[in-house]
């Protein structure tokens, strides 16, 4: 990993996400939400994507589901879309999502195509 690519950690209304540093004066520059599976974490994308993204000239941040014995799926869909919208404030969002993740994508896009622009099913 380049020493200039860190990755950080912020919590986003409760949940925690992953991101690398990228082109922080771009608004035209798109932010890769990557979505784990369902036994997945944030840390399973953290080396791979966030760093690859952001050397694609995208940006690039990862979520980390909270759960407990009582989380449904749409608990993971608006975890999704709450991080979404705070980024959105910022940069367009496409949601990329792994297994479980790329159904939760697939719902939280066709729910606020306003927040998430595109999805990505991996």
């Amino acid at each position: 990993m380049s020493p200039n690519l860190q990755i950080q950690t912020t919590v986003i209304r409760g949940v925690q996400v992953s991101y690398v540093e990228d082109h922080p004066s771009s608004k035209d520059i798109p932010v890769l939400l990557n979505i784990h599976g369902m036994t997945g974490s944030s840390r399973i994308v953290e080396k791979n994507w966030l760093v690859g993204g952001v050397q694609a000239g995208i940006g690039s941040c990862a979520l980390t589901f909270p759960r407990n014995a009582r989380t449904k799926f749409r608990d993971y869909v608006r975890t999704v879309l709450d991080v979404a919208e705070v980024i959105s404030k910022h940069r367009s969002v496409v949601a990329a999502g792994h297994s479980l993740g790329g159904l939760v994508a697939q719902v939280a896009a066709s729910e606020r195509p306003d927040v998430i622009k595109a999805a990505i099913f991996i």
